[in-house]
């Protein structure tokens, strides 16, 4: 269980977190005195960004593309999985009584008259259907439209169908080291900053940029902020209402202003969110030009989303947006408890498995949602809370929010928990969580 301990003497309390693999650490890691880390030059490498490098026209083509590239990216994977040794395209099936191993993406499932669990899938030779028994331990099994599986089963000589015998994911591997930066850097994450928000919570901000000005965080050397950083225009149902900055340019304005604030010293990594004035098909593109060059030369523009290094620290950000989606078709999701999202969307190794829901996929020719390679942070926002722990190796966070209630929120009977900031020492790889309301 999490354990909140509030300071008594100020109003900036500490989070933190006590789980089986998120220990207590001080942001005043001993290091040799010569190494400079306030002096220190930012070390961040792009890996993977559609910006610059979208391809897509929305034609036909392009779809089968993208979905050529998803089923091939996650096939690779799959052919890893000792499970999955002797995968066969569908048009090869035959019948047999020996075991059938085939990969395919997800068109349809459904439950029949007694219970069964029928899964469609389809690789580029055909499409067939794998029977779950209700019964089976399988049939509790969470899957969804459009997501990438492992079939392995025997074929019915009666009804045709496969009887599935387990379904196979290109989950992450448990024996895996994490990168680790060789001094004790330290890295926040800070989402959802709705800049233009009347609910916007400008003291915790406050209290935050003066709690980046004091020895205990001069460790830190870069905050990641992975979207909504403003609250946009005609985003959710009478938002106007609730503006304080109605002019989206005069909110990018505004959070320029604030970031400036920031010591110069720390390197801002900035990605939209779906409140942003980017495309709303996701990759999304950094930001153009003009919104751009309101900002200070420590501001780093990204896409959505993005795999980068900081300090050699692989750090995986997307937004979160497919969160929607999942938290409507995996039974015990929450929006309130994201990091069990991240866990799915890791298993299938892709951000936005579910295609033509409330998350928008542009057809590139490349998915860049796939998770393709396996980050030492993955990090989330979108959805307001706050949440850290480790799966695999891979530190899990959601990056809070600096918004209270909308009206919104409140008909959806969603409660946020703003004004916190997970900390990672990017050497050690410990956690914590700063609390500003």
């Amino acid at each position: 269980q999490s354990k909140d301990i509030l300071n008594s003497t100020t109003q900036v309390s500490t989070l933190n977190l006590q789980p089986k693999n998120v220990r207590l650490w001080s942001l005043q890691v001993k290091h040799e005195p010569e190494t400079n880390l306030v002096e220190t030059t930012p070390d961040v490498k792009i890996i993977s960004d559609v910006s610059g490098n979208s391809a897509c026209e929305g034609k036909v083509s392009d779809f089968a593309k993208y979905f050529i590239n998803r089923y091939e990216s996650i096939k690779k994977l799959l052919k890893n999985r000792r499970e999955m040794v002797g995968i066969i395209p569908i048009n090869r099936i035959r019948q047999t009584d020996a075991q059938i191993k085939i990969v395919g993406i997800v068109k349809e499932t459904s439950i029949t008259k007694k219970g069964h669990r029928l899964i469609e899938i389809e690789d580029e030779t055909g499409v067939i259907s794998a029977l779950i028994p209700n019964n089976s331990p399988l049939i509790s099994y969470p899957v969804v439209t459009d997501e990438v599986i492992g079939i392995v089963g025997k074929l019915s000589p009666k009804s045709g169908l496969i009887n599935a015998e387990n379904i196979v994911r290109p989950e992450i591997s448990m024996r895996r080291e994490t990168n680790r930066a060789k001094i004790p850097l330290c890295a926040a994450f800070v989402s959802d900053i709705h800049v233009g928000s009347k609910m916007f919570l400008g003291d915790a901000w406050g209290k935050f940029l003066e709690w980046l000005k004091t020895d205990e965080a001069s460790n830190i050397k870069y905050i990641v902020i992975p979207g909504d950083a403003v609250d946009g225009i005609g985003v959710y149902p009478n938002q106007e209402d609730e503006l304080l900055i109605s002019d989206i340019f005069k909110q990018y304005e505004e959070l320029a202003r604030l970031l400036s604030e920031i010591p110069e010293n720390i390197q801002i990594i900035l990605s939209p969110g779906n409140h942003d004035a980017v495309r709303q098909a996701e990759p999304q593109p950094c930001f153009p030009e003009n919104i751009r060059k309101l900002f200070g030369p420590n501001v780093l523009f990204v896409g959505n989303p993005c795999y980068f290094t900081l300090n050699g620290v692989e750090i995986l950000l997307y937004h979160g947006r497919s969160m929607d989606d999942l938290v409507t078709t995996i039974p015990g999701m929450t929006y309130n408890t994201p990091i069990p999202m991240m866990k799915e969307m890791l298993r299938r190794r892709h951000l936005a498995p579910i295609y033509g829901g409330r998350t928008p996929i542009a057809p590139e020719h490349k998915d860049y949602l796939v998770i393709d390679r396996v980050p030492d942070i993955f990090v989330t926002g979108h959805v307001h809370s706050a949440g850290v722990e480790v799966y695999r190796n891979v530190t899990l966070i959601n990056a809070s929010a600096w918004q209270s209630q909308t009206s919104y929120q409140r008909t959806q009977g969603f409660v946020p928990d703003p004004g916190k900031v997970p900390v990672v020492n990017l050497q050690t790889m410990e956690t914590k969580i700063m609390k500003f309301v």
